[in-house]
């Protein structure tokens, strides 16, 4: 009777725990992915945020470098030099985050 049953068992067709053990990798797989994606969204939108921040913080220099001029503590060429050096080095950044 044992051997009957087992038979009949094994030819009834699909069974919901073959079914189960199909599905469940991928939805394990389809939540990896899923994660994945959203941690690499997150990481691009920071990295954006970052690189937009450090572009304001040099248009926001380069905005303040007339009342440096104008409030330059000596005339002299070392502080005329270092100045125009400044200009200089934020435009070059300006320039690299336009682009």
């Amino acid at each position: 009777m044992a051997v009957i049953a087992a038979a009949q068992t094994t030819n009834c067709g699909w069974t919901w725990a073959e079914t189960a053990a199909l599905i469940v990798p991928f939805v394990a797989l389809f939540g990896a992915f899923l994660t994945y994606a959203l941690n690499q969204r997150a990481v691009r939108k920071e990295r954006r945020a970052t690189t937009f921040a450090e572009a304001l913080t040099v248009v926001e220099k380069y905005l303040e470098m007339p009342y440096r001029i104008r409030r330059r503590p000596e005339s002299s060429s070392a502080v005329r030099q270092q100045l125009t050096d400044e200009i200089s080095g934020l435009l070059a950044r300006m320039a690299f985050h336009q682009t």
